[in-house]
């Protein structure tokens, strides 16, 4: 990251430092250098990001005296971009989207929000649930694991993201993974000789399994939106390999009004069956 920023790479700047965040969200030097490339880039969008970065990095190295200088200058750029206008009329004009939002933020509930009660019972192997880090609990990701792993990997993974406003659900496949010391799958995958099941046009074992879990997962994202914990549009899916093509199966099945907030898949991919 300082080398890129130096070669004024601020793009590629950014990324490394992100990427080091995502490991240490305690690391000064990612959190400045990060604020630095965002100050450079220039987007006035993302300034505010850029000082909120700052602000951290203060709080974890009072005595830097680069981190006060940028922020400093920061604040200036702020009062002076014509975006410190829209704010204030923002404040006073508030849309009507605007105004929801300020609704939901006033009737939102101040106990933590805890969906693991509502999960099906084949899904309540182990599952991890880690509120948001920031206590604002707008948003719910549910990870979902690759095949024979398990979800406290993917916990701990949530907690080093620590994504804003956000709270993750790393959830259990329901079939357990012989030989793998409690790995668990969301289908079948493998067959009696322990070898890869390849699709074809008479092969229904993985999609049988697949419909299954389908049920399974579109159950426990129905039960979370009818308790009232969150909307189809605050919840988004998170998979890895099989978790992945589960993800997207599911995510597809919800569309128009009852639409998930969206859907990350890492090495999935649809059956071709």
């Amino acid at each position: 990251s300082a080398c890129k920023w130096k070669l004024k790479d601020y793009i590629g700047a950014l990324a490394d430092a992100q990427a080091t965040l995502a490991i240490n969200p305690k690391s000064t030097k990612a959190l400045y250098r990060s604020a630095v490339a965002l100050f450079h880039l220039g987007t006035p969008s993302r300034l505010p990001e850029a000082l909120q970065l700052l602000q951290q990095a203060e709080m974890l190295d009072p005595k830097s005296s680069e981190v006060k200088d940028l922020k400093r200058q920061l604040q200036q750029r702020l009062a002076d971009s014509p975006c410190s206008a829209g704010a204030a009329a923002w404040k006073q004009h508030p849309t009507t989207q605007q105004q929801q939002q300020r609704r939901r933020q006033r009737q939102a509930p101040t106990q933590c929000k805890d969906p693991l009660p509502l999960l099906p019972r084949a899904l309540q192997h182990a599952p991890q649930y880690v509120p948001s880090a920031d206590g604002i609990q707008e948003n719910l990701l549910i990870m979902l694991h690759g095949l024979g792993d398990r979800p406290v990997n993917y916990a701990n993974l949530a907690r080093k993201l620590c994504l804003p406003h956000t709270c993750c659900l790393a959830l259990s496949g329901p079939l357990e993974v012989e030989g793998t010391g409690g790995g668990r799958a969301w289908f079948e995958a493998l067959d009696e000789e322990w070898e890869p099941i390849q699709p074809s046009r008479s092969e229904q074992r993985r999609t049988r399994s697949m419909t299954k879990t389908r049920a399974l997962m579109c159950s426990c994202i129905d039960n979370i939106v009818a308790a009232g914990l969150w909307q189809h549009n605050q919840i988004s899916l998170f998979g890895f390999s099989q978790g992945g093509c589960t993800a997207l199966e599911v995510h597809r099945q919800y569309s128009g009004p009852r639409a998930l907030g969206g859907c990350i898949s890492i090495a999935g991919a649809l059956l071709e069956e």
